[in-house]
C-alpha cells in the first residue's frame, strides 16, 4: 500500500510539474526527490535514528495558491507513517 500511495505521489507531482514555468521544474524536482525518498521502503533502517515528531501533520489552511496540494501530501504521509508502524 505504501508503493501505491508513493507512486500517485509521483503522479501528482509530475503532473503539477508540467504547468510550471522551466525556472521553477528544478525546484520542483528537488521536492519531487525529498517526498520520494520519504515514501519509499527502507529496509536498512534499524530504528535507532527514528525522529518521532517528523513526519507529522502541520495544520494548513486551503487558498487558491496550492496548498491544497500540499494538505493533500501532508496528511498522506502521516498516513503512510501510521500504517508502516502497524
Amino acid at each position: 500500500e505504501l508503493e501505491a500511495l508513493s507512486n500517485h505521489h509521483m503522479l501528482l507531482f509530475n503532473r503539477k510539474k508540467t504547468k510550471l514555468p522551466p525556472a521553477q521544474k528544478a525546484l520542483y524536482d528537488g521536492e519531487l526527490k525529498q517526498v520520494k525518498l520519504i515514501l519509499t521502503l527502507n529496509t536498512e533502517n534499524d530504528g535507532s535514528s527514528l525522529d518521532l515528531d517528523k513526519g507529522k501533520t502541520v495544520e494548513t489552511i486551503e487558498v487558491a495558491d496550492g496548498s491544497e496540494m500540499k494538505a493533500l501530501c501532508e496528511s498522506s504521509v502521516s498516513k503512510a507513517a501510521e500504517m508502516a508502524a502497524g
